[in-house]
């Protein structure tokens, strides 16, 4: 019953992942600046990563009644999930840069 909500999440994450690669603006707002895009793709993962936490708590708190307590290893391996799926994306970004159309 749970397991298709828990893939929709994992979509859902990795595509909040690979937003900050993919795109070629801020948050889809305006345009990347020309000094330091990197730094603004970073900066866009971080809140992208945020987000998806603070949805991972939301879905936990909806589909289990609560938030449990966790150590410090279930951040480490949300984080590992996150950087292991933006990585696609930012293949992509790379790609691009060298290999413009």
């Amino acid at each position: 019953m749970i397991s298709w909500q828990i893939a929709v999440f994992l979509f859902v994450k990795f595509v909040l992942a690979n937003l900050a690669w993919v795109s070629h603006s801020v948050f889809f707002i305006k345009p990347l600046p020309a000094k330091s895009p990197v730094l603004w793709r970073l900066l866009q993962w971080l809140i992208y990563l945020i987000v998806a936490f603070m949805l991972s708590l939301w879905i936990e708190s909806f589909l289990m009644g609560g938030v449990y307590q966790q150590d410090w290893e279930f951040y480490v391996t949300f984080l590992c999930v996150f950087i292991v799926f933006s990585f696609p994306g930012f293949i992509y970004q790379l790609y691009r840069k060298h290999n413009p159309q």
